[in-house]
């Protein structure tokens, strides 16, 4: 497991250096706006499928 400590120690100290030469300048606002579309798209995409599917059903048994 000593290579993955490793890593991350590589990786947090790629970080570090990152922040501090200021080149992180996003806030990943846009990344959680896309997220939240998708979800609710899928939200509302489900929702109607199972309108459909009962209205199916509903038919399709009288």
């Amino acid at each position: 497991m000593y290579f993955a400590y490793k890593s991350n120690e590589r990786n947090v100290a790629l970080l570090r250096r990152h922040y501090a030469e200021g080149k992180h300048a996003g806030s990943g606002r846009g990344l959680l706006v896309a997220v939240l579309v998708g979800l609710v798209a899928v939200f509302v995409l489900t929702g109607w499928a199972g309108y459909e599917l009962v209205r199916w059903l509903w038919h399709y048994f009288q």
